[in-house]
């Protein structure tokens, strides 16, 4: 088990790289090809995806009160409901 330290260590530095790669888009958006964009959207979605399942996951199921997320959108995304 790692301790509450470690794990908000690990939050802080994962939310910065979530941030930084959607800084990506919003820099290149308007200024390259739609078509080479959208590859780069699916990529930084995808990266940003595997930051929050497998990153996150063992400091949130650890200490649950770290993921700052709104109850209400997980329990939407819980059950599949798009939003």
């Amino acid at each position: 088990m790692i301790t509450k330290d470690v794990a908000i260590i690990v939050k802080k530095r994962a939310l910065i790289a979530v941030e930084e790669l959607s800084r990506i888009l919003i820099e290149i958006e308007g200024i390259c090809p739609a078509e080479d964009f959208d590859s780069i959207k699916r990529g930084v979605g995808s990266a940003i995806g595997r930051i929050q399942v497998d990153l996150l996951r063992t400091p949130y199921g650890q200490y649950p009160e770290l993921n700052d997320l709104k109850p209400g959108l997980r329990d939407r995304k819980k059950k599949g409901v798009e939003f």
